[in-house]
C-alpha cells in the first residue's frame, strides 16, 4: 500500500504513512494520567534510569500533561538542569505549574505547544522524551522537524510507546500503540536514525510465568475510620479488580484477614 509522507484524512480520521493517528486525551480525563495503577503499568523510574540522564542536563518532556514524568526528570537533572514541559492544552500546563510549585521544583519551564510546533528553543536539548505521546501527533513531520531543531548535535529523542506487537494488550486501542517497524519508518523518514531499541520494560504481566502470581497489599479504602491514611494511598477491592482485570489479570484470591489491608492475589488470564 502506498503510504504518503504527509498526514492525510480517510473516513474522517487522520492517517500518516498508513497509521491511524490516535486522538488526543482531553484535559477532562486528567485523572487517567495520575491513576494509581500507572506506575505498575509503565515503570517510570526504571524507564528513566535506562536513559542515562545526568545532573545539569537540559531535557524536554513532550506531552507533559500535568507533570507525571516532568517531576521525575526535574529531580534527575537537579537545580542546574532544566526541564521544558510542553503540552498543547493550557489547562494541563496550568495544573503542572501549580504542582511544580507545591513540590518546590523551580527548574521546570512550561511551554505551550501547538499541533504544528513544539515551541522549543533551537539547539537547546540534550534529550527529548515523548511518553505515550508521539502516536497522538496530528502532524508528525511538523513536530519532528521542531524536535530535530531543538536537539543539540549529539542529543537524543526518546519515544516510549505501548507495543503494537503485544496482541494480549487489547485494553489499549491499536491507534494508541506503535510497532517498532512503524516508529522506525516514520522517524527515519524525518531525519532521525534508530540508535537503540530497549524492550526491557516488560510490565508485570510479561514478567510473570504462566502460573505465576501477582500479590497486591493495599490499605482498604472501604474502611472509613482510617482517616490517618489519605484516600489516594488506599484502594478498594472493586478498583483493584477493575484495573488489574483491564490489564490481563484475574483475581485468584482476596484475603481480608489483616486488620487494615487487602491481600489480593492475581494470576494471568
Amino acid at each position: 500500500m502506498y503510504c504518503p509522507s504527509y498526514p492525510c484524512q480517510q473516513y474522517g480520521r487522520n492517517y500518516y504513512m498508513g497509521r491511524l493517528i490516535g486522538e488526543v486525551m482531553p484535559h477532562s480525563n486528567v485523572h487517567h494520567l495520575m491513576r494509581c495503577g500507572r506506575e505498575m503499568q509503565e515503570y517510570p523510574d526504571y524507564m528513566l534510569a535506562l536513559l542515562g540522564i545526568q545532573p545539569g542536563m537540559i531535557v524536554a518532556d513532550i506531552g507533559a500533561g500535568v507533570g507525571y514524568n516532568s517531576f521525575r526528570l526535574a529531580r534527575l537533572v537537579g537545580p542546574y538542569g532544566r526541564v521544558f514541559a510542553t503540552d498543547i492544552q493550557p489547562e494541563m500546563l496550568n495544573q503542572l505549574a501549580m504542582n511544580a510549585y507545591m513540590f518546590g521544583l523551580s527548574n521546570i519551564v512550561p511551554v505551550l505547544a501547538s499541533h504544528f510546533d513544539t515551541n522549543l528553543p533551537p539547539n537547546s536539548c540534550d534529550l527529548i522524551l515523548m511518553v505515550d505521546t508521539y502516536h497522538e501527533c496530528t502532524n508528525p513531520p511538523a513536530i519532528l522537524s521542531g524536535l530535530y531543531r531543538a536537539l543539540k548535535p549529539n542529543g537524543r529523542l526518546v519515544l516510549v510507546e505501548y507495543r503494537l506487537e503485544d496482541s494480549w494488550m487489547s485494553n489499549i486501542y491499536d491507534d494508541h500503540r506503535m510497532s517498532l517497524f512503524q516508529a522506525k519508518l516514520e522517524l527515519e523518514s524525518n531525519g532521525f536514525f534508530l540508535l537503540q531499541a530497549i524492550e526491557s520494560l516488560p510490565g508485570l504481566y510479561r514478567a510473570l510465568k504462566p502460573n505465576g502470581r501477582l500479590v497486591l497489599v493495599e490499605y482498604r479504602l472501604e474502611d472509613s475510620w482510617m482517616s490517618n491514611i489519605y484516600d489516594d494511598h488506599r484502594m478498594s477491592l472493586f478498583q483493584a479488580k477493575l484495573e488489574l482485570e483491564s490489564n490481563g489479570f484475574f483475581l485468584l484470591q482476596a484475603i481480608e484477614s489483616l486488620p487494615w489491608q487487602h491481600i489480593l492475589i492475581f494470576s494471568k488470564k
